[in-house]
């Protein structure tokens, strides 16, 4: 889901814990339009190990803090959004989970080649 920068709301999210409650690895870095409200929606995700909000902007610093009840949660990335005394408060807020720890997404994403001919580095046309 990462990248859905103006088209993943809240209630998408929603729909989607409703109907996949065993997520264990999720990323919606760069959504946007996600808010305080998905932070509840997530922590229905029992099985969430890893999750990454980074650069989710409209997600107030403090809602992190309710990821401590997510006995499962052990990687949260929220990069881009903290200033460095904000991201110490959330590292001693929640002791047993590893804050910003990936630096390089697992997300696969495109990248453009000469002449729109590749795709991550291999030719798609000949």
């Amino acid at each position: 889901m990462a990248g859905c920068r103006k088209s993943l709301m809240d209630d998408h999210l929603s729909t989607l814990v409703d109907r996949c409650a065993n997520i264990r690895e999720f990323d919606a870095s760069d959504c946007n339009l996600l808010t305080v409200d998905v932070i509840k929606i997530l922590t229905g995700l029992r099985e969430l190990e890893y999750l990454s909000l980074s650069r989710c902007y409209n997600i107030p610093v403090y809602a992190f803090m309710d990821f401590q009840y997510m006995t499962s949660l052990n990687f949260l990335d929220i990069f881009g959004m903290l200033s460095d005394s904000q991201l110490k408060v959330i590292v001693n807020g929640l002791p047993s989970v590893g804050i910003n720890k990936f630096i390089n997404s697992a997300v696969a994403r495109p990248t453009v080649g000469t002449r729109r001919t590749s795709i991550w580095g291999l030719r798609t046309r000949d």
